[in-house]
């Protein structure tokens, strides 16, 4: 099981480090912008781009694959069903994968199997406790084997998570 955790609770604007060597692994970008703004994903170690994601406040987001076309986020993580929050795709190791939303947290499951092969764990303050944890995503051996996708796809699927924390709230 490898650890990754985000330097900022904001997935969108993080470091991402390998939790126990606090080595950097990704860095997040997302410039301040009127709109939604483009996230941009790059490893670290060779600063390669993993992908972009262009979120839109009206009409589709859009997800650019390093040298890749653009296409529809809904497209390449189609919704289970059409009142479903979950979303499916297919990782390059022909398995398909579905990510959940079960409160404060987003788990990524073997569409087969239904086994966890990622989950994150919502930051900690320990404001009483003094157990404080950064916002952190566990991912199964075999899902570190498309590990850039891992990452992707829970950043796409944390800020609609996000989205809709901030629509009940509001309606509350």
């Amino acid at each position: 099981m490898l650890n990754i955790s985000f330097t900022e609770n904001d997935p969108k604007n993080s470091l991402v480090v390998h939790t126990e060597t606090g080595r950097p692994l990704y860095e997040i970008d997302t410039p301040r912008s009127l709109g939604d703004g483009m996230t941009t994903i790059r490893r670290v170690d060779d600063k390669g781009v993993v992908a972009q994601v262009d979120w839109k406040s009206f009409g589709s987001d859009m997800l650019q694959f390093s040298g890749g076309a653009s296409t529809k986020v809904g497209s390449f993580l189609s919704k289970e069903g059409t009142l479903s929050s979950s979303r499916l795709f297919v990782a390059p190791n022909g398995v398909e994968y579905k990510w959940k939303m079960e409160g404060n947290r987003c788990v990524m499951l073997d569409s087969q199997t239904r086994e966890i092969a990622a989950e994150s764990h919502r930051k900690k303050y320990g404001f009483f406790s003094g157990n404080s944890r950064p916002l952190n995503l566990d991912v199964t051996k075999e899902a570190v084997e498309f590990l850039d996708l891992v990452l992707l796809t829970f950043i796409i699927m944390e800020k609609k998570r996000r989205d809709l924390e901030m629509v009940i709230a509001a309606n509350a």
